[in-house]
């Protein structure tokens, strides 16, 4: 595909340069012509004029081209299907083309046109024993509508400048700069103080535009209570502080104040704080000690997950071919946890794509790159950490038992490179202000953090927070009832027998699993261990790459059903009715496939091994 379009710009450079200048022209007449809710709140303008002018380069070089006349084909398309959907589905049910419930509606009716092509697709191939370029085609386009009603309005606001994550930019752009005297247990109370004196100081009413003065009570990182305003102010020790930084730590605090209304400020602050692993502030307050507030770099904070998000896909594209990368889009833009979050947040998911590009770097042979990609995920967010355990656990037997020296060699490169770059994060993380106490704090905040995790929210995802369900006569989607320690409590049998349980069959299904498939499957151990914050589970996207092998578009089974039920969690995700309903619905959605997943490769090791009795050697596993 690639060498394909270097061909084509080599050969009719004349008219892809035609097509750029059609392209241009569109794009500024759509911004004159269009709606003012199309024109200037969606990045319709940008795709209509991308698809204009790649419609135009691709006709003019059709004559003399057969790789023009097939992107013309697929153009037509991919583009089509987006503009279909835009208009058909959106403008009718809203003014609003972009944004709300028409959004929402959008992206389920993507999710579900695509659940029927992903499978049409595997049944009419695998009859047919040859691929049809027309599926990938329908998906791309899929995905390109759910991009759009997603991120339509958000991406055009926050390249313009206008958008900003505040509840995210808050805690990671001040729990990052002042950790060396906040840690991580004190940025809530360091903030109401700051703010009281602030209040105090003031000469007039004018500056109550800065102040904070509607929160009444906040968080208290070192116990997770909510405490009275003045009682939180109270456990802060001013003199960790110097004058000038104090002084800093008010401005920035003055500054954020107008990004965000009075009644989400009050939310904001009974959050649960800043507690990323210690390496992530190793960026962080390299960032924020130049970037300040509405000032220098601040454009370029707000958007630095965007390079991240295109060299994800980029390398998706180049490991898995373009229908997978297609259908995780698809997944990954329409999946209700993710709303909002992809456009004006500071280094959001740069987790997520360091992960997937480390799992397409180590699917193509670069095994010592896919080692350091992955130490950035697994020492910030320590869940991605999982991936490792099949590399580790296969490294030990080719060493114990003297394996092909390919294999071992595999193995220690990315193990090697893993550790080396984990430990240098952990040597820097050491220098970021709270010196030989910066781990020791944040395991007693994991720790707390942890066990309360799965029930300071509905928004949350993993077994310890499907344990709660507890259905009644009257009410199915029930939760434990009484205070949250005693929730935990109730819950804590069940949750236990389910995780027992679901290791059990984790470890058989990855006996005899190739390297990339034992990586993904470990996503089963972090839902089964793990309560994790709801855009977190974006990481569900890589298992769309299960099975891969050549030809890069062919989709074997544990991928078809994989992002089958993936896509289907995203079309009926409002069908409980209830937000705690519906993530206790997306639970035991992604329990199934988990399970069903586990089922299937502990078959298939069954029949590799019954082949192996018959012939030596066939049932040898198959490794990336």
């Amino acid at each position: 595909m690639s060498e394909s379009i270097f061909v084509l710009l080599r050969r009719h450079w004349l008219a892809i340069v035609l097509g750029l200048v059609v392209g241009i022209a569109a794009l500024e007449l759509m911004f004159h012509f269009l709606p003012d809710r199309l024109g200037t709140q969606s990045i319709l303008p940008y795709e209509g004029g991308l698809w204009l002018g790649l419609m135009v380069g691709f006709a003019v070089a059709a004559r003399r081209s057969r790789i023009a006349r097939s992107g013309l084909a697929w153009a037509g398309i991919v583009g089509g299907l987006c503009v279909v959907l835009l208009v058909a589905v959106a403008i009718p049910l809203s003014p609003n083309v972009i944004s709300g419930k028409t959004a929402d509606v959008g992206k389920c009716i993507c999710t579900g046109i695509g659940l029927f092509v992903w499978i049409l697709a595997y049944i009419i191939e695998r009859r047919g024993q040859i691929q049809k370029p027309v599926f990938t085609a329908v998906l791309l386009g899929l995905a390109l509508a759910a991009f759009n009603f997603e991120n339509g309005r958000d991406l055009q606001r926050a390249l313009a400048g206008e958008r900003v994550q505040t509840w995210n930019v808050y805690h990671y752009y001040m729990g990052s700069k002042y950790f060396p005297e906040l840690g991580y247990h004190y940025l809530y109370a360091a903030h109401i103080a700051a703010d009281n004196e602030w209040i105090a100081s003031r000469p007039d009413k004018k500056k109550g535009k800065r102040d904070y003065s509607m929160i009444t009570r906040s968080r208290s990182m070192k116990t997770y209570d909510l405490m009275a305003r003045d009682d939180l102010a109270a456990t802060f020790d001013r003199s960790v502080f110097t004058d000038e930084r104090w002084d800093e730590f008010g401005k920035d605090l003055r500054l954020m104040r107008p990004l965000y209304p009075k009644k989400k400020w009050r939310k904001v602050v009974q959050d649960l704080g800043y507690n990323p692993a210690p390496p992530w502030t190793i960026v962080g307050r390299t960032v924020t000690e130049v970037v300040t507030i509405e000032g220098r770099g601040w454009w370029f904070l707000k958007n630095s997950d965007l390079p991240f998000f295109l060299a994800a896909a980029l390398a998706m594209w180049w490991a898995f071919g373009l229908r997978r990368t297609a259908a995780a889009i698809l997944f990954v833009s329409a999946f209700p946890v993710n709303n909002g979050f992809f456009a004006g947040a500071f280094l959001r998911y740069e987790w997520l794509n360091l992960a997937i590009i480390s799992v397409a770097l180590y699917h193509k042979g670069w095994f010592r790159s896919s080692g350091v990609a992955l130490s950035w995920a697994a020492m910030t967010r320590v869940f991605p950490g999982f991936l490792v355990f099949p590399i580790l656990f296969k490294l030990a037997v080719c060493l114990v038992r003297r394996g092909p020296a390919a294999e071992r060699q595999r193995y220690l490169r990315f193990t090697a490179a893993f550790c080396a770059a984990c430990t240098v994060l952990f040597i820097g993380s050491h220098f970021t202000g709270r010196g030989t106490h910066t781990w020791l704090e944040w395991k007693e905040d994991l720790t707390l953090h942890s066990k309360m995790h799965p029930v300071t929210s509905s928004k949350r995802v993993g077994v310890p927070r499907l344990a709660l369900h507890n259905p009644t006569k009257h009410r199915f989607w029930a939760l434990e009832r009484g205070s949250r320690p005693a929730q935990l409590e109730n819950s804590a049998n069940r949750k236990h027998i389910i995780q027992a349980a679901g290791f059990v069959l984790l470890l058989l299904a990855l006996f005899r699993r190739r390297d990339l498939d034992g990586m993904l499957m470990m996503l089963m151990g972090v839902f089964l261990l793990v309560t994790i914050s709801r855009y977190y589970a974006s990481i569900w996207m890589i298992l769309f790459f299960l099975g891969a092998r050549k030809p890069r578009d062919a989709i074997p089974w544990s991928a078809l059903w994989a992002g089958s039920m993936l896509l289907l969690i995203v079309t009926t995700y409002y069908a409980a009715g209830t937000t705690s309903a519906n993530y206790l619905l997306l639970n035991y959605n992604a329990a199934l496939m988990f399970v069903v997943l586990c089922l299937g490769f502990l078959i298939e090791t069954w029949r590799e091994y019954r082949r192996s009795r018959r012939v030596p050697g066939v049932g040898d596993a198959e490794v990336s």
